[in-house]
């Protein structure tokens, strides 16, 4: 996975994972994925601190920020006729309350969409 470096693991309730890591593929963290209801892929590196059992997402706390490179995020619905949209870079604060995720100063540059984003 490149890069990963976990200061410290629980992997089970009550416990938390703080983590710094840089060089992983987005498709390994599938909490990430869970969290946004869709498929992303890319390069990503970032710091996270979470709360609770990393096995069950929908209840963590935590927050962080999370850079990716290279990838895709799969939309909703579509923007600019683009079902999934590619990007060269993404980033954002991330907050996680009860498994829901919150986006603070998001920012996405690709080859058919750039722009800003927030929200959750």
């Amino acid at each position: 996975m490149g890069g990963w470096n976990p200061e410290w693991v629980c992997l089970s309730s009550p416990g938390y994972f703080d983590a710094r890591g840089s060089g992983i593929r987005l498709e390994y963290l599938s909490f990430v994925q869970i969290l946004l209801d869709r498929r992303i892929s890319g390069q990503c590196e970032g710091e996270l601190r979470l709360l609770g059992d990393v096995r069950f997402p929908s209840g963590l706390d935590g927050r962080g920020f999370l850079r990716a490179a290279d990838g895709s995020v799969e939309s909703k619905l579509p923007i600019a006729g683009l079902r999934t949209i590619p990007f060269r870079s993404v980033s954002a604060f991330v907050i996680i309350e009860k498994g829901v995720l919150f986006l603070n100063d998001g920012e996405l540059s690709g080859p058919a969409v750039s722009g800003t984003f927030s929200g959750r």
